[in-house]
């Protein structure tokens, strides 16, 4: 092979002897230039649909899973006003002490994070 700069011979190891002058590509210790730009696109695209497709497809499928399940959940729930007459039995000392610990607010929270807890668990791919 010549050398493309000095139009010499050699063995053809450096860098400027991929693409010659005259825009010919030369090959690389018998893999032809094309070839390697091919396998690498290839290996890419490879990788995008095997991995990052994949657990797109799955992690849409789980969240839309989880957002049925929540609405079916919601809808088997008893309404408030089934609780109105077990709020009504509560004595004026629990009411002092649960207002003074603040449970109108810490105690949805809990038991969202509790549901939401479980709910993760019983996930395949989280579990």
């Amino acid at each position: 092979m010549r050398h493309a700069r000095e139009g010499s011979s050699h063995s053809g190891a450096c860098l400027c002897c991929l693409l010659g002058a005259d825009g010919v590509l030369y090959r690389i210790e018998g893999i032809a230039m094309w070839a390697f730009l091919q396998s690498a696109i290839w290996t890419a695209l490879g990788w995008i649909f095997r991995s990052v497709l994949v657990k797109f497809v799955v992690a849409f499928g789980m969240f839309f899973v989880v957002k049925i399940l929540a609405e079916v959940i919601t809808y088997a729930l008893p309404n408030a006003l089934n609780l109105s007459g077990l709020i009504r039995a509560v004595p004026a000392g629990v009411w002092y002490y649960a207002s003074l610990l603040q449970l109108q607010y810490g105690l949805p929270l809990i038991v969202s994070a509790s549901i939401s807890r479980f709910l993760i668990r019983r996930l395949p791919v989280i579990g």
